[in-house]
């Protein structure tokens, strides 16, 4: 008698659904003993692979115990008059609810309590001087808890200050191991230097909006960025002494220092603490025109500046078709067979006939139906000879809009910047609480703009990466006429930060690929609007 079963009434192609069944045991169970369950499924449609619709899953018996645990990571740049993240990862790895659960964190004595966020689990919070003290009324066996807390470091404090914060937790009932029950984190004040230098074009026009990215490898403290402004000039601080690599990205190009793409030719810059090491510069060449024209509809087009190519990003959440247009001249006659080729990733290839507008100008429109990643080509007879000319690619993730929170309306060239955080890896499922771990599609308990935050420890999407880690190669991007941005990423954990003139700076949650995430859309609240629960505030200086 001891069988439940489930009656759905269609399963839709490569659609799943998940079953949480609780049980008792009897009183008759004794430690040790060994539990079966099995769990089968089958329909009156044929199955072609019978050999999945069965598991069987054995459990052993344990001992009734309550094990409470914590542990804590610090992130941010220890420097006087900065703020530092702390991330509290807490849970019951026993096999019995443990009540009353006291989380307590004891700061610094030369930081003050900024601000937090508990996630997962409801709690209050009281502070008492430098201590912080979270109550959970419960945690069930095996459930978790994150608390993010930013603290911000006193304008006075000397270089080599240790700051350590430790962090305990207990709870009403006895705990089987108190080895796990407390965790310190330290970091080490510094006096930061800084790079300063100018990116222009090659005839010497500024280039404004272009990133300048300085990264030393496998170093504490040792990145940071900064935008240029309407001269071209920009200025890093905050970092820590050392060498450095320095990264340029913008929309005419990118390059490492000095006029380099790797690594191994470049020149590092060397940053002295409370010092400037100036004229860092770089210089990119004008723009190469684009391939083809594009018009685009709800899509978003990026043109790669150094070799005229398109990518274009795929709107999922509202597409259109894209119409592409090319001037294409020979020598003797005009064209022949003018086709527009689209070699889909998985769908395989289409090819659409390409008509002549006037002149020598030719297009051909994709239906949104066909739209999808793949490579997009034009093929014609010119001359007597074949002609195929690769123009661009289509792309599907991440993408959004970024829209004002109290009217709707598309904010037209807002700076989104690209971050990943090296390390954090996409979440299995809405039951995976593992730390450093953030939410995809599949996962997440809401839409995006509801969800907190991401804490700011991850680095700029690299696009001079080797493997390519995005698409297009540009870092910063800037909304269009309708709000849109869109990427191509690399797996892993990302999150943007959206800056706009006359707004609080947003930054999005972290977002986990795969599997594609295109609706990563964002609100952003005017500066004398009230905040929203889910902004915070990042110090932008402007020189």
């Amino acid at each position: 008698d001891n069988i439940v079963s489930w009656s759905i009434p269609e399963v839709p192609a490569y659609s799943y659904g998940q079953l949480y069944l609780t049980v008792q045991l009897t009183d008759t169970v004794a430690v040790d003993d060994v539990i079966e369950n099995q769990v089968m499924i089958q329909s009156e449609t044929a199955d072609s692979n019978l050999a999945n619709n069965s598991y069987q899953y054995t459990v052993q018996v344990q001992e009734s115990m309550q094990d409470l645990a914590v542990e804590k990571s610090v992130y941010g740049s220890p420097q006087p008059g900065n703020t530092l993240y702390y991330y509290i990862y807490y849970r019951n790895i026993g096999n019995q609810t443990v009540n009353n659960v006291l989380i307590t964190d004891t700061l610094p004595s030369n930081v003050t309590y900024v601000s937090h966020y508990d996630y997962y689990n409801a709690s209050s919070m009281q502070q008492n001087g430098n201590q912080l003290v979270w109550t959970v009324d419960s945690l069930s066996p095996y459930q978790t808890g994150y608390i993010y807390l930013s603290v911000a470091v006193t304008d006075t404090i000397t270089a080599g200050t240790i700051l350590a914060n430790e962090v305990t937790i207990s709870g009403a009932e006895s705990d089987i191991d108190l080895n796990n029950n407390t965790d310190v984190v330290t970091s080490t004040v510094y006096v930061p230097g800084r790079i300063t230098g100018t990116v222009t074009l090659t005839d010497s026009t500024p280039i404004q909006y272009a990133t300048a990215y300085a990264y030393q490898n496998n170093a504490p403290y040792a990145s940071a960025w900064a935008w240029t402004d309407a001269d071209g000039n920009y200025e890093i601080d905050g970092l820590i002494a050392g060498d450095y690599y320095v990264y340029f990205y913008s929309q005419n190009g990118n390059e490492i220092y000095d006029n380099v793409t790797d690594t191994a030719s470049a020149t590092l810059v060397t940053v002295v603490s409370n010092q400037t090491t100036p004229n860092i510069n770089a210089q990119f060449s004008p723009p190469v025109p684009p391939l083809v024209t594009v018009d685009s509809g709800n899509n978003y087009v990026y043109v790669d500046p150094q070799t005229g190519q398109s990518s274009i990003w795929i709107n999922r959440s509202n597409p259109s078709d894209l119409t592409i247009s090319k001037e294409i001249t020979c020598t003797s006659v005009g064209p022949t067979n003018v086709t527009l080729v689209f070699e889909t990733t998985s769908n395989g290839t289409f090819e659409y006939q390409m008509t002549n507008d006037s002149g020598n100008s030719y297009s051909a429109t994709i239906p949104a139906a066909d739209l999808t990643s793949g490579t997009f080509l034009i093929k014609y007879d010119c001359d007597g000879t074949t002609v195929e000319e690769e123009i661009g690619h289509g792309l599907i993730d991440p993408s959004g809009y970024i829209t004002d929170a109290d009217t709707g309306e598309p904010i037209v060239g807002a700076t989104v910047q690209l971050f990943t955080i090296d390390g954090w890896v996409p979440k299995d499922g809405p039951t995976d609480t593992r730390p450093n771990t953030c939410h995809t599609i599949d996962s997440r308990p809401s839409v995006w703009n509801d969800l907190p935050p991401a804490p700011q420890i991850g680095r700029l999407g690299n696009p001079l990466a080797s493997p390519q880690e995005i698409d297009p190669v540009q870092n910063p991007l800037f909304t269009d006429d309708t709000g849109y941005y869109a990427w191509d990423v690399a797996a892993g954990c990302w999150y943007i930060v959206v800056t706009a003139e006359g707004y609080e700076t947003r930054v999005s949650p972290v977002v986990g690929v795969p599997p594609e995430v295109t609706d990563l859309d964002l609100t952003m609240n005017k500066i004398d609007s009230p905040s929203s629960p889910n902004t915070i505030y990042i110090p932008v200086t402007i020189r």
